[in-house]
């Protein structure tokens, strides 16, 4: 019998359920699928029709920033946001520099021409917050590896950046809000304000008012910007 969270997917609530959970623990989609028993197609396209939900104002918690919201507005979030975003994804797709870097071609992790340099450019952060700016790179590229989502098509690549990145800060906000077991993994049962139970229980809630869609994010070309989720043009895929 089809569900109500995801119709278009012809699941049963149950294996949608079982995705989110996937979804905020960062599981392979080889792993989902087997627990969700669908296909490991059919929980991709799910997983990132699921992304755009991040950039409503309910999941700020999870995408933005420790005390963004209190110091200032909206907009001048969103400026921030956009050019700090834009900047990160110039670094992201320079497959050149992150080749070098692999290979040992260079010892230090930015290049010479790093365009996160301009994140500095008063020399009031320092080396420590370009590196973690460039761990942030890392990082989602090791949550994409991990889930095992590589090219994906008909999508700006800032875009793609855009929401890769929501996902990752999102995610992995949940994990270190949560509580650990034994053996280091997320115990899932801890419902603490931020931890991944939380995140995974606000996405079902989502679903439950708003059933999903097979969604594409459409901007277009050469646009350039953060987007606040009135901005998302959703267009429905046959």
């Amino acid at each position: 019998m089809t569900g109500r969270l995801a119709p278009f997917a012809r699941a049963e609530d149950s294996a949608i359920q079982e995705l989110l959970k996937g979804f905020v623990l960062v599981h392979p989609l080889e792993y989902i699928a087997e627990q969700t028993g669908m296909s490991a197609r059919t929980c991709r396209t799910i997983l990132l029709s699921l992304r755009p939900r991040l950039l409503r104002p309910r999941y700020y918690p999870w995408t933005r920033p420790d005390g963004t919201l209190a110091l200032w507005d909206d907009r001048a979030i969103e400026a921030g946001l956009r050019g700090f975003v834009s900047t990160l994804a110039n670094c992201y797709y320079d497959r050149a520099c992150q080749s070098n870097y692999a290979q040992g071609l260079r010892e230090e992790r930015g290049c010479r021409s790093c365009p996160l340099d301009a994140l500095d450019s008063e020399g009031d952060f320092g080396a420590e917050y370009l590196d973690a700016m460039r761990h942030h790179i890392d990082l989602i590229r090791f949550v994409y590896d991990r889930i095992g989502v590589k090219g994906e098509r008909r999508m700006h690549p800032r875009t793609l950046f855009q929401l890769r990145y929501l996902h990752t800060m999102a995610v992995l906000r949940g994990r270190e809000e949560s509580r650990k077991r034994a053996d280091g993994d997320v115990d899932f049962r801890d419902r603490s304000p931020l931890s991944s139970r939380s995140l995974y229980e606000t996405l079902l809630a989502d679903l439950r008012g708003e059933p999903l869609e097979k969604q594409e994010v459409y901007r277009e070309e050469g646009e350039d910007r953060y987007d606040a989720d009135e901005r998302v043009r959703v267009t429905r895929k046959e």
